[in-house]
């Protein structure tokens, strides 16, 4: 035993295998699990049990349904990445596991993460004139009051090139956007264009989150035009031929909640740290 929370035992099995989710969430630094990221882990994990236990006393459960679609979405990614089903279970064989111990894994980590996130967000109420605050106050300080979720396919051009190159891009762009269907996203289209042509210099798939000022202004314009989950391109820069896509938009609700949240879980875990037992043993 590791440690105690009240009446509940945190085992070091336990502990080893939070690590190493932690780990693969970004939450801690990758590395080897010694005794520093073990307590790391386990400050983390004392947190949750404290905020679990109270969604427990409020009766907060993850609907089943919800809980298979998310387990199954992981799963489908994880096999994609690997190259295909038999690829996949290839892996888990080598790494000592199966399919089917994954999905009880992965099954477990997503309801606890679910639970400790709906058991925080019960606490938090964001009104309208707060939104309108929020987005008056970023603004005078020079902050990003909207985000874009972007995927893209860009095309290297030199400033130099001749007008012939830029118009080759251009077509082979829309070309790419042709092969657009609703089985096969825009992301993954241009990403695999993008892996083809990578000895050009070409880029495709999922940029990232951004906000417009990182954009250069031919890009940022034209994000202020586009609607979501349509292309839109090409759209001609100093660095070359660029086709968009924005994927979602991340709201000033939305940026004020993810501030609001953090806050509130800090908040509530510094008044039940107060109120618990807590036993710590040597590592």
């Amino acid at each position: 035993m590791v440690a105690w929370v009240d009446e509940d035992a945190v085992t070091l099995t336990e502990l080893q295998e939070a690590l190493a989710h932690y780990q693969s969430q970004g939450d801690i630094a990758p590395g080897k699990a010694d005794e520093a990221k073990l307590r790391e882990a386990r400050e983390r994990w004392i947190d949750e049990a404290l905020i679990l236990a109270q969604a427990r006393q409020r009766h907060i459960e993850v609907p089943t349904e919800s809980l298979d679609n998310r387990v199954e979405g992981v799963l489908a990614g994880m096999e994609k990445s690997h190259g295909g089903a038999e690829a996949f279970n290839r892996f888990l064989v080598r790494g000592g596991t199966d399919r089917r111990t994954l999905r009880g894994q992965l099954r477990e980590w997503t309801r606890r993460e679910w639970i400790l996130a709906q058991a925080v967000n019960e606490r938090i109420a964001i009104t309208d004139e707060e939104v309108k605050r929020f987005v008056e106050e970023r603004r005078q300080k020079g902050l990003p009051t909207l985000r874009y979720h972007l995927s893209h396919l860009f095309f290297p051009i030199g400033k130099d090139a001749p007008e012939e190159r830029w118009k080759d891009a251009e077509e082979r762009g829309r070309g790419v956007l042709a092969a657009v269907s609703p089985g096969r996203a825009f992301s993954e289209v241009a990403g695999t264009f993008a892996e083809r042509s990578r000895d050009e210099g070409v880029q495709g798939g999922f940029l990232g989150i951004v906000q417009p000022k990182e954009l250069q202004p031919e890009l940022a314009a034209t994000l202020e035009k586009m609607e979501i989950g349509k292309p839109a391109g090409p759209v001609r820069t100093r660095r070359g031929v660029h086709f968009l896509l924005i994927e979602r938009k991340t709201t000033p609700r939305e940026i004020l909640y993810t501030i609001r949240f953090e806050e509130e879980r800090a908040k509530w875990i510094k008044e039940l740290r107060r109120k618990a037992t807590i036993q710590k043993n040597r590592l």
